[in-house]
């Protein structure tokens, strides 16, 4: 009988014993790894579960009688390559002298493993929106560079080689020379300065992209992040990033930032958060008929440990009855929006320790949306079996 209910349980089941082989699997086991019961059986818990390899299954199976009971988030690979959060529930047991573990194992996307790319395509459709806005402003600048007039000087000075002399010191034309190349110089100097700083705006988005990326790739777990970074450079590194979406629909950018707070976290995931809340509210702003656009960014500590980064518009605003909907999978009110990107920023947040909320005093009214993140996030990967200012 009681196996019987094991197996028509609507999660996976795992029977598994001290040296972490596994005993019985049910239906469910089965259908979601997508191996077969006979080929499950011959396997390890290892294979399955990518945070817990063969060589820490000894010193994770000597915790497990003191704890009996506890569950963990981890990952796990199917039979076909495909890896997917999971979350286990452990229950310790003892049968004839012999130590057990019951293993159920939930699928931590609700069945929605395709949400993680898509959210990773709207990301990076973020950044590359602003990286194709970069680009054609640096051809553009190189296409009505000043220096194109220094081949009519050329030509000029050539014509001259036998009288040059008297052709500087005398001729009309020639006494301009010298004014129009000192005036040519500067200009040359600064658009230098211009394209240098948009190339390493452009560097900054591919940077960005790869770290989406490799983040997706390496199923979100937290690099090791030591150094404390300052935050205003986090704000304005998401600002350049979303360029595109500020530019384009001519909104100005207030900048409120006290004194410089520096935090160590994922700054890759605290950009992607930052970005979509830019482009969002640029989206609003777009959607309202406000002549006066403002987008205002303010950084600001609450006590020694936290701190928020807000991110207010004042465009179309947020009706009440949509406020606790609003982080939802799927949940949009913009045409052809697809409600991933709150929902993927909602979700990062929870990640770096911290939070994700909204305001809004009702449609035509603005809406503020505020990142609350610790000052100190020690960076941990699924190691850890712990159950615990003008348009810019």
């Amino acid at each position: 009988m009681a196996i019987s209910i094991v197996n028509r349980a609507p999660e996976s089941a795992y029977l598994v014993d001290e040296q972490g082989r596994f005993c019985y699997v049910n239906d469910e086991a089965c259908r979601v790894s997508g191996y077969s019961r006979e080929e499950l059986l011959s396997l390890r818990i290892s294979d399955l579960d990518q945070d817990l390899s063969i060589q820490d299954w000894p010193a994770f199976w000597s915790e497990i009688p003191r704890h009996c009971s506890f569950s963990y988030e981890s990952w796990h690979r199917t039979r076909h390559g495909q890896v997917f959060p999971v979350e286990v529930a452990v229950k310790y047991f003892e049968c004839d002298g012999r130590g057990f573990i019951l293993a159920l194992v939930s699928d931590a996307t609700g069945g929605d493993r395709e949400e993680p790319a898509r959210t990773a395509i709207h990301d990076i459709g973020n950044v590359l929106n602003g990286l194709k806005v970069s680009t054609s402003r640096a051809v553009n600048q190189l296409r009505n560079s000043k220096a194109s007039s220094l081949t009519r000087v050329v030509d000029l000075l050539d014509a001259h080689t036998m009288d040059l002399a008297a052709f500087i010191s005398a001729d009309p034309k020639g006494k301009q020379v010298p004014i129009f190349l000192r005036n040519l110089a500067k200009q040359m100097t600064d658009e230098k300065i211009e394209l240098i700083a948009e190339l390493q705006g452009v560097t900054e988005k591919v940077e960005h992209i790869r770290a989406i990326v490799n983040r997706h790739q390496d199923r979100g777990i937290c690099c090791d992040v030591t150094e404390p970074v300052p935050l205003v450079e986090l704000v304005e590194a998401a600002l350049r990033i979303a360029t595109a979406s500020v530019e384009s629909r001519e909104v100005h950018v207030i900048r409120r930032f006290e004194q410089p707070v520096r935090i160590v976290t994922d700054t890759t995931k605290v950009l992607q958060i930052l970005v979509n809340l830019i482009t969002n509210a640029s989206q609003a702003l777009e959607q309202s008929r406000q002549t006066d656009r403002q987008l205002t960014l303010q950084i600001e500590s609450k006590g020694s440990q936290r701190v928020r980064i807000s991110v207010a518009d004042n465009g179309i605003g947020i009706a009440s009855e949509n406020l606790p909907r609003i982080f939802e999978p799927g949940f949009t009110t913009r045409t052809g929006g697809h409600g991933l990107g709150l929902h993927g920023s909602a979700r990062l947040a929870k990640e770096l320790g911290g939070d994700l909320i909204v305001t809004s005093s009702g449609p035509g009214q603005g809406a503020v949306f505020t990142l609350e993140l610790p000052v100190q996030n020690v960076a941990r990967t699924h190691d850890s079996k712990e159950n615990t200012s003008a348009p810019y």
